[in-house]
């Protein structure tokens, strides 16, 4: 009985990686940014490290497994998927933080005067 179980279970995961392996990129504008969720179980330094990899950071998300990327070119999901990304989906339909590059410039300059490391 123990050994159907382990059999089932197997099916079943892999039929879900299956799944979520052939998912479709998403699609939007050069201005628009992505959400990428990575396996769980990573520590979230692995994790900003493949994003990184990817893409340019804009931030990370509640879970450590969640990061913010801005979308630079059609390329990326690909490059997130090969970073170890588990689903890529659009940051603004969930609700994720984003900005304009222009909008990103302010809050860093901003975080660099309060922190005394602006240049003068």
């Amino acid at each position: 009985m123990n050994s159907n179980f382990a059999i089932w279970l197997m099916m079943v995961t892999g039929s879900l990686a299956m799944l979520v392996a052939m998912l479709p990129g998403p699609t939007f504008g050069q201005d628009a940014s992505v959400a990428a969720l990575f396996p769980p179980w990573w520590p979230q330094e692995r994790v900003l490290r493949a994003a990184t990899s990817a893409g340019d950071l804009v931030d990370s998300g509640g879970w450590t497994s969640v990061v913010v990327l801005r979308f630079g070119d059609s390329r990326l999901p690909d490059r997130l998927r090969e970073a170890g990304a588990l689903i890529v989906l659009d940051a603004g339909s969930l609700g994720c933080f984003t900005t304009s590059p222009q909008e990103e410039e302010k809050i860093w300059t901003e975080l660099r005067i309060s922190n005394g490391t602006a240049p003068d």
